[in-house]
């Protein structure tokens, strides 16, 4: 099982954002991984700018990049004393998320750990928004942690990981770095979500067209042998691992609900890293499920042409062939 060697925290200096620091610690003493903390500062604007006196502006500027300096010492030191793990920080410069990316290829860091919203001690508010873009730009796993999760158990715990697949090699994507995360102790719950099928020609009669509702059953049947094998690979390798196929309206809602009902404690999932209409956020499935869960969720988006494309089966419906198209997650 391979580890991770180099963890980036993005902060934003508010209690809120720090929220991310416990697991990140957690999984940097499980690797044996440096952790590094970063904080992009933005301008200030203030009256003095506004008024075109670049001494005082100056000034401004310098007490709050020496704010936020000390924020970053404080917390590395603190970390520092407090756990056996390097750690270091990294005052940045520029567009949040261009900033923390170019920051994550500098450092060749492999996993980045940050809460999904925060207000920050000038106000900034952008944890939720950079999240998106990192997941998107982003070709390295990114767990994002919801700032109420475990507010009353600082020591974090990952007992049960959920992994949403739906036969397709984007979804297995993640499940390398789902056992790298859970390592041996965690139980691996593998679900996949079966959509029943939408009559779109019921109002057109079309003489040898299959009955849509009994495709439901073989659905089911296909999605479960699917999830049997992919079971029975992680078991040889000594991974505790349960397969569950769900029947719902929609892919996101049958996650969360297995997930409430089996007491996640993490959701890892492979996304395509783009909305339907190619909008500036992360896969429309991952987007609901990162806003509909209170547990961690590590997200990862592969790299373009990494996955190897694979077409869905045909599935046998009273002796007609019906492709199954999957629902991308």
């Amino acid at each position: 099982m391979g580890t991770y060697h180099s963890i980036l925290v993005p902060l934003d200096g508010s209690e809120f954002g720090e929220r991310a620091i416990p697991l990140a610690v957690d999984l940097a003493r499980r690797n044996n991984a440096r952790l590094e903390l970063a904080l992009v500062h933005q301008p200030l604007q203030s009256f003095a700018t506004a008024m075109e006196m670049p001494e005082v502006g100056a000034e401004y500027e310098n007490e709050a990049r020496n704010r936020e300096k000390a924020y970053l010492d404080q917390i590395t030191q603190r970390l520092a004393s407090k756990h056996n793990i390097p750690v270091s920080s990294r005052l940045l410069q520029g567009s949040v998320a261009e900033a923390l990316e170019s920051q994550a290829q500098v450092s060749a860091i492999d996993l980045v750990v940050m809460s999904t919203h925060g207000r920050g001690a000038m106000g900034r508010f952008w944890l939720g928004s950079v999240a998106d873009r990192l997941i998107r730009r982003l070709h390295i796993p990114v767990l994002v942690v919801r700032p109420s999760w475990q507010e009353d158990l600082p020591d974090p715990e990952i007992k049960r990981v959920l992994v949403p697949l739906d036969g397709s090699p984007l979804a297995e994507a993640i499940l390398e770095d789902a056992v790298r995360f859970g390592g041996d102790k965690a139980e691996y719950l593998l679900v996949s979500v079966v959509v029943p099928p939408v009559p779109l020609l019921d109002m057109v009669p079309v003489t040898g067209m299959p009955d849509t509702s009994a495709l439901v059953p073989v659905l089911m049947k296909a999605a479960e042998g699917y999830l049997d094998r992919i079971a029975e690979r992680l078991r040889s390798e000594g991974r505790r691992v349960s397969a569950h196929t769900v029947l719902a309206d929609r892919v996101h809602e049958g996650l969360l609900e297995q997930a409430n009902l089996f007491g996640a404690d993490l959701i890892a999932i492979a996304t395509h890293g783009a909305g339907g209409i190619k909008r500036f956020a992360i896969g429309s499935v991952t987007e609901k499920i990162v806003r509909g869960t209170s547990c961690p969720v590590l997200v990862l988006t592969p790299q373009p042409g990494s996955v190897p494309r694979r077409p869905m089966p045909a599935i046998e419906s009273e002796g007609e062939p019906v492709t199954c198209c999957s629902v991308r997650v």
